[in-house]
């Protein structure tokens, strides 16, 4: 069976032969992978919670983002906010 780790490992492997089109879907794959891997990794820490709470803590952390306040790029964080 093919393990999330793995599809990311062949998306990468084929980055430079794509279009800017495939690219982009690629990196909304690589999104998708890293929310399951993440998902899993919750699943793992708290086995006792239901698929609601589990649901609950991935939503809690992808706004959150504990170690990543403003997010995983270098620099000075920007002040521009996109709240709906």
């Amino acid at each position: 069976m093919e393990t999330t780790a793995d599809r990311l490992r062949k998306l990468i492997q084929r980055a430079p032969e794509l279009s800017d089109a495939e690219k982009l879907r690629q990196a909304i794959e690589m999104v998708d992978a890293g929310i399951e891997m993440m998902r899993l990794n919750l699943r793992r820490q708290f086995p006792e919670d239901s698929e609601e709470d589990i649901g609950e803590r991935l939503l809690a952390w992808l706004h959150e983002r504990p170690g990543a306040p403003y997010g995983d790029g270098v620099g000075v964080p920007s002040s521009r906010r996109f709240d709906a």
